[in-house]
């Protein structure tokens, strides 16, 4: 359910391919915090990454600890 606490994440992976190099690696997440604030944490670009893959997990696992969250295409995202 959406409410004014809720934060939206959508992932993005690198390119889709067949069996067997699927489901894509994850390669950053955007985020949109309650207060509106907006947030792409990039790690697995070739170039200008923000953090790391486990600085990511760790932001992400206090997210989802702490608020309702809203995930598009979260049927594919979470393979």
């Amino acid at each position: 359910m959406l409410t004014k606490n809720t934060v939206t994440a959508d992932f993005e992976t690198a390119g889709i391919q067949k069996l067997p190099d699927y489901p894509p690696v994850p390669v950053g997440c955007a985020i949109r915090y309650p207060t509106g604030k907006r947030e792409y944490l990039a790690w697995g670009h070739f170039t200008e990454n923000n953090c790391t893959l486990a600085q990511a997990t760790r932001k992400l696992k206090m997210l989802w600890k702490s608020y309702p969250m809203l995930s598009h295409n979260s049927a594919f995202d979470l393979v």
